[in-house]
Order: structure tokens, then C-alpha cells, then sequence
């Protein structure tokens, strides 16, 4: 895996995890796709591309790198070929806070939603009048979400703007706490 966490095959170039970089790696390619293993333990797969000298990157992939230079995040190839779903989020929502969306994309990565359950979380909190969106905000929707899913027969509050404001001050009254 080169420096920049691309590999080679057949001359087109995929993306691997960052994490591999300056590793060796394992390929089994098939008509359709490419599969990659470090080991025996499947890292990715890509949709089999032909061409020469072309990339195929998954965002997914530089998330690590993206967190210690999220401003590179606008202008990288891997941007340029992200979902379009990504694209629309981050130039509508992220562009002026890059560092909130690399943790987002992670978030959204840890917890396996999908990036229209992320739209619509952040449609409905802008609706309720939030102006900053940020990490903590979308954990705690997501947190709620999990404790309807798992305890579907007990009352529901619902998610508002109010309840989030008022999980924050909790938060910061027990970090004053710890501090003072």
C-alpha cells in the first residue's frame, strides 16, 4: 500500500484504509469486483474498474488522515469522488467545519447507519431551530434512537431542540463539577 493508500490493479488504482499504508496486502480479483485482505481478514472491496492510470477511492478510507487535516477535506480526490449524498451534506451543512463532519462520517461509519438516516437526523434538528450542529448533538440523537428501538413499548419523548439544550447544560454542569 503506497503513501497515499492506494494499491494497484490491472494499472487502476484503489483505495485501502489508511491504517494500511506502507503494508502488504493481499488481492483476489474477480470480473466484477476486487476484493483486499491483510491476512485472512478482508479490509475492502471495490467495484472492478478498468482503465489505466484511474482511481477508485472510498472516503471511508482517509477518515484517519482527514482527522489530522481536515483542511484538505474540500479539495481531495477522495471528496471528488465521495457519494454524491456526501457532497450535497458537506456543501450545504459542513464546508466551513470540516473537522465536525470527519467526525460525523465516523460516527455515522461506528454506528453503520446510512447516510440518508444522517440527512434526515440533521433536517430535523435544523427544523427545531438548531443552529450548530455538531458531534455530540448527532451522537445523542443516534443514543436516542437506540433506547426507542430497544424499549419500543415504554413513552417516547420526542427529540427537540429544548431536550438536546437541556442534555448539553447537564453535560456541562457535571464537567464543572469535575473541574471546580
Amino acid at each position: 500500500v503506497n503513501k497515499y493508500s492506494v494499491i494497484s490493479v490491472d494499472s487502476y488504482k484503489y483505495s485501502v484504509p489508511d491504517r494500511y499504508t506502507g503494508k502488504e496486502v493481499s488481492v483476489r480479483i474477480y470480473t466484477d469486483r476486487i476484493v483486499v485482505y491483510d491476512d485472512c481478514e478482508q479490509i475492502c472491496k471495490h467495484t472492478r474498474q478498468y482503465g489505466k492510470q484511474k482511481y477508485k477511492l472510498d472516503m471511508n478510507h482517509y477518515l484517519n488522515t482527514f482527522k489530522k487535516k481536515p483542511g484538505g477535506l474540500s479539495s481531495s480526490v477522495a471528496m471528488n469522488q465521495a457519494q454524491p449524498i456526501i457532497k450535497k451534506l458537506y456543501k450545504r451543512y459542513f464546508a466551513d467545519n470540516p473537522k465536525t463532519f470527519v467526525q460525523i462520517l465516523e460516527l455515522v461509519r461506528e454506528e453503520e447507519i446510512s447516510l440518508k438516516e444522517l440527512e434526515d437526523i440533521i433536517e430535523r434538528l435544523l427544523q427545531q431551530g438548531m443552529v450548530n450542529l455538531d458531534i455530540e448533538i448527532i451522537r445523542d440523537v443516534l443514543n436516542k434512537r437506540k433506547t426507542e428501538e430497544k424499549y419500543p413499548e415504554e413513552s417516547r419523548e420526542s427529540i427537540t431542540a429544548d431536550s438536546i439544550a437541556e442534555h448539553s447544560r447537564e453535560q456541562i454542569e457535571s464537567i464543572d463539577n469535575l473541574i471546580y
